[in-house]
C-alpha cells in the first residue's frame, strides 16, 4: 500500500526505543489505545522505498526520525527478510 496509518501500537510506545529527546511526546499519546478504543492521530504517503546499503550512513538521517540507532538496528535492519533491507 502506498498509504497507511500509524496506530498506537506497543512497538510505538516502548520509551527505550525512542531517543530522550522525543521520549516526551509518548506520555501525550498513552490514552490513545484501550481496550475500549483506538485513536488515529496520523497517516502517511509512501514516495519511495530506499534499500539500506551502506547502514553506517544511517547517522546521517538521524534527524529524519525519533528512533534510537540500536532501534533503528534491531527493530527495522536486523528484522527484515528482504534483501537487500528496505528503509521504512
Amino acid at each position: 500500500a502506498d498509504e497507511f496509518l500509524f496506530f498506537p501500537t506497543v512497538a510505538h510506545s516502548h520509551a527505550e526505543r525512542v531517543r530522550p529527546e522525543y521520549r516526551e511526546l509518548l506520555a501525550g499519546s498513552a490514552a490513545d489505545s484501550t481496550d475500549d478504543h483506538i485513536v488515529i492521530r496520523a497517516a502517511a504517503k509512501v514516495v519511495d522505498a530506499v534499500a539500506v546499503t551502506r547502514p553506517e550512513k544511517l547517522p546521517d538521517i538521524e534527524d529524519l526520525h525519533i528512533w534510537t540507532a540500536d532501534s533503528v538496528r534491531s527493530d527495522r535492519l536486523d528484522f527484515t527478510s528482504v534483501d537487500p533491507p528496505l528503509a521504512q
